[in-house]
C-alpha cells in the first residue's frame, strides 16, 4: 500500500523503492497488479518474503502477548530487546 500511496504523490519509481525499502522490480511488479486487478490484486498477492528468525516461536509469543499484553508499543519493545540481550550490553539507539 506503501508503494501505491508514493506512486499517488507522483514519486518515481526509484524514490518510491527507497523509501519503501524495496527493489525497483518490487514496485513495477506492484504498480502493474494494480493497473490489472486493482486493491483486490495487491491484497491477495501471494508475497514470499523470508522466513522470520522467530516463526518457530510464534505460539510461545502469542501465547506471552496474551497473557499480558503490552501497553504501549514502547513496552513491546523494551521487552523484546531484553530477550536477546546479554546482561553486560547496555540498550543504545532508538
Amino acid at each position: 500500500m506503501e508503494i501505491l500511496w508514493l506512486k499517488s504523490k507522483n514519486q518515481t519509481h526509484g524514490c518510491i523503492a527507497e523509501l519503501a525499502n524495496v527493489s525497483r522490480s518490487t514496485v513495477q511488479r506492484v504498480l502493474r497488479i494494480f493497473a490489472v486487478k486493482g486493491l483486490d490484486g495487491v491484497r491477495s498477492f501471494g508475497w514470499k518474503g523470508q522466513p522470520s528468525a522467530l516463526t518457530p516461536h510464534r505460539a510461545t509469543i502469542e501465547e506471552e502477548f496474551r497473557a499480558r499484553p503490552p501497553h504501549t508499543a514502547h513496552d513491546a519493545r523494551a521487552a523484546d530487546r531484553g530477550a536477546d540481550r546479554r546482561p553486560t550490553e547496555a540498550i543504545t539507539g532508538p
